[in-house]
């Protein structure tokens, strides 16, 4: 049985995503240190990329913009999975 890395639990949920360069994809799962999501784009295990997630709460739109290490990449069916370690996340209200 391979051994769980996590360093915190990961919660799955779809939400929609961007990330740099306007690139769309949606997440998987989401924990408070890392996301996993699929897009149709990859960048370089190591790289530091951007991404926003995209939120609606009781109507209102927030973005979740984060940034991060990416930490290893999956290819499904011609999208690739990304996951990657989360550095820094600032919530914005979209007006």
């Amino acid at each position: 049985m391979k051994e769980e890395l996590r360093s915190e639990p990961r919660e799955q949920i779809a939400l929609p995503l961007s990330g740099d360069g306007g690139v769309g994809g949606a997440t998987r799962d989401i924990s408070a240190s890392g996301l996993y999501f699929e897009l149709n784009s990859d960048a370089p295990i190591g790289n530091e990329v951007n991404v926003t997630v995209e939120l609606t709460v009781a109507g209102r739109a927030f973005a979740l913009n984060c940034q991060g290490k990416v930490v290893r990449i999956e290819q499904h069916a011609g999208r690739t999975g990304m996951a990657i370690r989360i550095r820094a996340c600032r919530l914005a209200a979209d007006n």
